[in-house]
């Protein structure tokens, strides 16, 4: 580890004592998470282990997708179950593998001795007749694996000649997140092949060995299903391998024969189930094996295919009973009434509201997730819009939802129930719930609870949205397995019988609260603050360290070595001011956002709208403070998107400033970015000699003039921008020069004229401007007189430059000519649900994708957009410009597009293709090039 990482490291530590509590659960979940949060993920070691059984003319094909990766495996484990066709020696004279040659035992036994076999961090069990894509290890081992017991990534298919026939059904990688819940009430969920997972080495050392007896077969149901009882499914949404149909596959006629293998279908559930409860106690907590226990007995009860096997069981806990001490009789048999009928969770027995603290629903954690039935709990972040019409996006519904295409998700009974999770941070929530209801009575009671606390009663008519607040102390803390500090929230809805199934949701948008009292800092007039990084600030004689993260307040994402961007539209800053009189504060930027703030930025200080100046390079801004005097100062800055582009700027802050503003009657104190005007020059600078107010300039009446300013001693890096306009007789060019300091600079004047002096660094407080204009007397007049810093990073100079795509050149990187309709009146149309563009190899510096779509809106399309990890959808009908954020764009990027509604043209009046499923107008290619 490197200095900087080293600094990094304690600068994080620092600034989390300062904001998170005194006990020791918090700070530890903090501290893990910041290490997390500055420290470089290293790439992880990937083995790659095959089983082969009778697979001699496809093993050879999966060893070489093995062994052809882009980043190398740690190693290539070939194991042979005993195959009888001759594979024993293809495997034998293959290089650069570890062959592993063993008699028949079946799948489970192959996995079991392919593991003790391996060394690597994350271990991938590849089936013999598939085959890796080249670029699966070096995404797999850049994964973060916090929390995470499964990685699961998509599949191509392909036919016995490896010829691409499509894509493994996409059902599979729905289920994702925290699926406990979904075990526990359901007994499965839908999964990728074999071929198509990876899992952490810590994870499959506690799986293995596996049991091999019932598994000869279909083994990765097992270790799919018991890697969900001890963390989280974490899905890449990326195709990595290719799954091979060739007319033997177990598994695939299985999906395929479904209806008619339903019975065998239950049957390996049942096994599975079977072996995973008399597992279940070494493999997780004692609360939490409790839990999923009884959860597995009552599927083994009532949900098993196999009547001899649910016979067998019933008699076994009967038995049971009946040979326990008396004492414990009560307690057995109330157990096996809570497995097979579930208490209701949430409310108390007597019906009374009951009391949380904050210590109570923390210790209840694991009834939150009882209640929440099959939800798998995803984290959602602020600012962020999602809708329940696709079946991805319904993984926060729990029990008593059903799922319709046109109404989203639909309350099918008196008492249903949402889950989520919230990022840890010390703010209340708010969510926004857009509904749709049935009939034209009013709903009138829709009762309301948080984690088992009543939090609202609402009435409901028609279609709308509601707003619910979400308290901090009734939000328990979610690490069940060490995962990301997160808030659980569990919603409960109920309603009375004449309103059951007339409520349906169709979106959630959640966002920050900032009611908990920020620290608010007292800044330190005219010395710059840096947000992410520590600034030594001497007060008084006692060393402190500084952090900008301190004014903090609400709405901004976790602080870096660039320091801090807003996390949506809104965020909050709040210091404290100790001095008298006018101030105004300076805030820099790491680099142009792209357009000029005025026009997207808003800023509100203490409830007052306040003007803001902006420097010439767009990387700093200024305002000045509506209060005079010490006092709280409240900063509420909003950004929106440009009214001529539609796009939306990325505003991250990097330094804040404070700093005396103007005053008459005193010298003055230069502020960067605030203007003066010829008549402000008169009347608020001393020593102006040689100037006259004329109406909105200041004319030169003499052929000398001077003024006179305080700039602040810390201040450096900056430059006086004077303008000077000539008179309208002006006929030809004039001499003219000016000192600043002890430095001269000599220029011609023309009709209007913007003149830079830089300020040298080691310039002293108190600074004086002369002028000398070789003309008669009046020709020029000083119309503005302004401080500008120069920001840069390194002693470099950013630039943002767009390259734009039209829908002609957009449609010749498309992947699939059949899935898009030929451009039509500069739109390029999606022929179906989905599609991909695979865009050319970009420069380095490019960063940024700004996609404008286009959705119908009745009915209403929702279009999303996935570049790599990064995943957005379209929050309203109509054009809509979305921004992906890219990495590494040297190699190329495969831009996946994705619609939830394909609509007929006649059903919009549309005379254009028959089958419309959103269209792509354009993409801007968002290039930031430094120049030293």
């Amino acid at each position: 580890m490197n200095n900087r990482d080293r600094t990094r490291r304690l600068l994080a530590v620092e600034a989390l004592f300062n904001v998170i509590p005194s006990d020791a659960f918090s700070l530890a979940s903090s501290l893990d998470a910041s290490i997390t949060a500055t420290a470089r993920q290293a790439r992880r070691s990937v083995s790659i282990v095959i089983t082969n059984y009778n697979y001699r003319n496809f093993v050879g094909a999966a060893v070489e997708s093995a062994l052809s990766q882009t980043v190398p495996a740690r190693e290539v484990i070939v194991v042979d179950d005993g195959s009888t066709d001759g594979s024993t020696e293809l495997i034998l004279r293959l290089p650069g593998i570890v062959p592993v040659l063993k008699s028949n035992g079946g799948q489970a036994s192959a996995f079991n001795e392919g593991f003790l076999r391996s060394n690597g961090e994350i271990v991938v069990f590849l089936d013999a007749d598939d085959r890796l894509l080249p670029h699966a290890v070096e995404k797999i081992g850049s994964v973060p694996l916090r929390g995470v017991s499964r990685v699961q990534f998509g599949l191509e298919t392909i036919d016995s000649k490896g010829r691409s026939t499509g894509i493994y059904p996409s059902d599979t990688s729905s289920a994702t997140g925290y699926l406990v819940g979904r075990l526990n009430s359901k007994g499965g969920f839908p999964f990728m092949p074999t071929s198509g997972n990876a899992f952490p080495r810590e994870i499959l050392e506690k799986l293995m060995p596996m049991p091999e007896q019932n598994w000869s077969l279909c083994a990765d149901l097992y270790l799919v299903l018991a890697s969900a009882l001890i963390g989280e499914t974490l899905n890449l949404g990326v195709a990595l391998g290719q799954y091979r149909i060739h007319g033997d596959n177990g598994h695939f006629r299985l999906l395929g024969a479904e209806p008619f293998l339903a019975g065998e279908r239950k049957r390996r559930q049942a096994l599975a189930w079977k072996d995973l409860l008399s597992n279940v106690q070494r493999l997780m907590s004692r609360s939490d094996a409790e839990r999923s226990g009884r959860a597995l007995q009552c599927l083994l009860l009532t949900g098993s295919g196999e009547r001899s096997l649910r016979k067998n069981h019933s008699l076994r806990a009967i038995d049971m009973v009946f040979r326990a001490p008396r004492a414990d009789k009560l307690a057995l048999l109330r157990r096996m009434s809570n497995a097979i009928f579930p208490p209701r969770r949430g409310r108390s027995s007597d019906n009374t509201e009951p009391k949380f603290s904050s210590r109570r629903v923390q210790a209840g954690i694991e009834e939150l997730q009882d209640a929440a039935g099959p939800s798998t709990w995803p984290l959602l972040a602020p600012g962020i819009q999602e809708s329940f019409f696709s079946e991805a996006s319904s993984a926060m519904a729990g029990v008593g939802w059903s799922r319709s295409l046109f109404d989203g998700l639909r309350m099918d009974a008196l008492c249903a129930t949402l889950a989520l999770r919230l990022p840890d941070c010390r703010a209340n929530w708010w969510l926004r719930i857009a509904f749709k209801l049935s009939g034209s009575n009013l709903l009138r009671h829709l009762s309301v609870r948080l984690n088992g606390a009543h939090l609202d009663a609402i009435e409901l008519r028609g279609t709308g949205t509601f707003d619910l607040r979400l308290p901090l102390e009734l939000m328990p803390l979610w690490m069940p397995y060490r995962g990301p500090s997160a808030r659980a929230a569990c919603l409960e809805f109920e309603v009375k019988a004449p309103d059951a199934g007339r409520i349906a949701l169709q979106s959630l948008e959640v966002g920050l609260l900032p009611d908990v009292p920020p620290r608010a800092p007292c800044l330190p007039v005219g010395r710059e603050v840096n947000f992410g990084r520590g600034a030594a600030i001497r007060d008084r004689g006692d060393l402190r360290l500084l952090l900008g993260d301190d004014v903090l307040a609400g709405g901004w994402e976790w602080p870096d070595d660039k320091g801090v961007q807003m996390a949506g539209r809104q965020a909050r800053l709040v210091f404290s001011v100790s001095e008298h009189g006018e101030h105004a504060v300076t805030v820099g930027l790491p680099e142009d956002p792209g357009t000029d703030l005025r026009e997207v930025l808003q800023v509100v200080v203490n409830d007052t709208l306040v003007a803001i100046h902006t420097s010439s390079n767009h990387r700093s801004f200024s305002f000045v403070l509506p209060i005079e005097g010490p006092g709280l100062v409240v900063v509420v800055i909003e950004v929106s998107s440009h009214a001529a582009t539609g796009l939306w700027p990325v505003v991250c802050l990097s330094t804040i400033r404070l700093d005396t503003a103007l005053k008459a009657g005193k010298l003055p104190m230069l502020v960067p970015n605030v203007e003066l005007d010829g008549p402000m020059l008169e009347d608020q600078v001393r020593g102006c000699d040689g100037l006259a107010v004329d109406g909105m300039v200041s004319r030169i009446v003499n052929r000398n003039f001077s003024l006179t300013f305080l700039k602040a001693p810390t201040l450096v890096g900056v430059r006086i921008l004077l303008r000077v306009c000539a008179a309208k007789d002006w006929a030809e060019p004039v001499a003219a020069s000016f000192m600043l300091g002890e430095r001269k600079f000599d220029c011609w004047l023309g009709p209007d004229n913007l003149i830079a002096l830089p300020v040298p660094d080691d310039a002293g407080h108190i600074m004086r401007l002369r002028g000398y204009v070789d003309g008669r007397a009046g020709m020029f007049a000083l119309r503005s007189l302004r401080m500008e810093q120069v920001v840069a990073l390194n002693n470099a100079v950013s630039r943002i430059e767009t390259t734009r795509l039209d829908p002609l050149a957009i449609y010749s990187f498309v992947e699939m000519p059949e899935d898009w309709h030929p451009v039509i009146d500069e739109a390029l149309w999606l022929a179906g649900h989905s599609g991909t563009i695979r865009l050319p190899p970009l420069q380095m510096a490019a960063h940024a994708l700004d996609v404008t779509v286009l959705s119908l809106g009745k009915p209403l399309q929702r279009l999303w957009l996935a570049c790599g990890t990064e995943r957005i959808q379209t929050s309203k009908a109509g054009l809509q410009t979305l921004r992906l954020q890219i990495a590494d764009a040297t190699t190329g990027l495969k831009l996946a597009v994705g619609c939830d509604a394909v609509v007929g043209a006649t059903a919009v009046n549309a005379t254009g293709p028959r089958m419309l499923g959103g269209a792509i107008c354009s993409i801007a290619i968002i290039t930031q090039t430094i120049h030293g």
